[in-house]
């Protein structure tokens, strides 16, 4: 099977600790039927998706979270082929932190940054930073406990 994925960042609208369960429970029930992998950063209102698997089922998901009322401004960061899953075994692995940790953790220097990305080559920085993901152990091994 040919791998994609498709990164995206929005602005969360009057976001409650249960609107996230929401998405969180929707997110992991529907993905594993789908066999999509990918994580769900929470950062002071605003969201960092990544989202991998098969093309087709990635676009018709990416298709209904543009259209999901609990945020705006969906912008795609990052949208090409892969060779494999980052987030492999993780339906939606989810954490919330701060804008502070984010661009300590990415190195991308605000989110107007993300904001203004082409969603092109693999180098770009929304992919970068995902990749990271990759051995499970970043930034630290409990930090997604």
């Amino acid at each position: 099977m040919k791998l994609h994925h498709i990164i995206y960042v929005s602005k969360g609208i009057d976001i409650t600790e249960k609107k996230l369960n929401d998405i969180l429970a929707t997110s992991r029930s529907v993905n594993a039927a789908k066999h999509i992998t990918g994580m769900l950063l929470y950062i002071d209102g605003k969201f960092f998706q990544v989202l991998e698997g098969k093309r087709e089922d990635i676009e018709d998901l990416y298709a209904k979270i543009k259209l999901d009322q609990r945020h705006e401004q969906v912008t795609t960061v990052s949208d090409h082929p892969i060779a494999f899953r980052t987030f492999k075994g993780w339906s939606m692995r989810y954490n919330a932190i701060s804008e502070k940790e984010f661009y300590s953790l990415s190195g991308i220097s605000s989110w107007q940054t993300l904001f203004a990305l082409k969603p092109g080559p693999s180098e770009n920085i929304a992919y970068v930073f995902s990749r990271k993901f990759t051995d499970k152990t970043f930034p630290s091994a409990n930090w997604w406990s």
